[in-house]
């Protein structure tokens, strides 16, 4: 088999990590500056029909149609704004577990002040990648109560590539990290890996998605046995998502909640992204929100849906996945997911 033909199945591909073994400290701070409201293209001036200006037939941006000058909605003040960093410090700590399988697994463990009583996260990364991909979001979960262990898994890459062992060794990190109830998350290939353990882990209480990818089936034989609430957040089809191939893993599980984020792409699940995982997997066009807008929402979405699945905050879920929900009604209203 090509090796392209393996990158465009299983997910992004390519980038070395950058500083795999070490902490993020500015993790809870990153792309927090795009939490406002995207005001670009709204025509304040109020000037929406100028009816004296009957002889203007030079105008050629002049459609004929009419000019929508309704403001966007503000955003929900009725609840906790999840795309902010939370009130919590963190602590984290770095080490390797030595797995049965003979894996020297790396991992990285934020901790809110104070611990948590909640279940365990684990978050993992996609193909070519590494825990450094996944601990901006990790520091985040933590700064709202959260506990996140982040692996690097051994065996993501090009020239070793074997997911249903990686779900083995994510249940196996679990219980070494602490014992009791676990949500599985993660990116791409590391979103499979997260299907088969799930599947695998009496243990599991919860299941996340980003942007996850299917691979030899793995996924549909592994779905059947998922007895656990699940959420997913998808975006445009490219080639590290199977051109598209995520939404049917997805509802294969039964009761699975899944949204698709506007303009997303496959490396705006992983946070810090770079240009290889760009030049590989493709950009979107963007045509209605930035980069920071995107991975705002990807935020909000990721922390509501693990405080719902760890007890933490059972409002979470209805306030940002379900419609009548302020958060979700504002992310549809606005055309940030769908």
């Amino acid at each position: 088999m090509r090796w392209w033909v393996l990158v465009a199945a299983v997910g992004c591909a390519g980038e070395p990590a950058d500083d795999a073994g070490k902490a993020d400290t500015d993790a809870v701070a990153d792309d927090t500056d795009g939490v406002g409201v995207d005001t670009d293209g709204a025509d304040t001036d109020g000037d929406t029909q100028d009816t004296g200006d009957s002889g203007d037939t030079g105008d050629s941006g002049d459609s004929g149609m009419p000019v929508d000058t309704d403001p966007p909605p503000p955003v929900p003040t009725s609840s906790a704004d999840l795309r902010a960093t939370g009130s919590l410090t963190v602590t984290s700590s770095s080490g390797t577990l030595q797995t049965t399988s003979g894996c020297a697994l790396s991992w990285q463990h934020f901790v809110p002040d104070g611990g948590s009583t909640a279940p365990l996260v684990v978050l993992t990364h996609g193909l070519q990648r590494s825990e450094a991909q996944m601990t901006t979001w990790a520091a985040h979960l933590a700064s709202w109560g959260l506990e996140v262990v982040t692996p690097t898994s051994c065996h993501a890459s090009i020239i070793d590539l074997d997911q249903e062992q990686n779900g083995l060794d994510l249940i196996e990190l679990a219980a070494a990290t602490r014992a009791g109830p676990v949500i599985y998350a993660g990116h791409s290939a590391g979103g499979l890996a997260s299907w088969v353990a799930a599947s695998r882990d009496a243990n599991a209480v919860g299941l996340f998605g980003l942007d996850p990818v299917e691979f030899n089936t793995l996924g549909a034989t592994a779905s059947p046995d998922i007895g656990v609430r699940t959420y997913a957040v998808t975006g445009d089809d490219s080639t590290c998502n199977g051109f598209g191939n995520q939404p049917a893993l997805i509802d294969a599980v039964a009761g699975s909640t899944r949204l698709y984020v506007v303009d997303a792409d496959h490396c705006d699940f992983e946070v810090p992204t770079g240009p290889l995982c760009t030049l590989v997997c493709g950009r979107s066009t963007n045509a209605r929100f930035t980069e920071v807008e995107i991975r705002d929402t990807v935020r909000g979405l990721l922390t509501s849906a693990l405080l719902d699945l760890a007890g933490l905050d059972p409002t979470a879920a209805a306030t940002w996945w379900t419609p009548g929900g302020a958060w979700f009604d504002w992310m549809e209203t606005t055309g940030r997911v769908r």
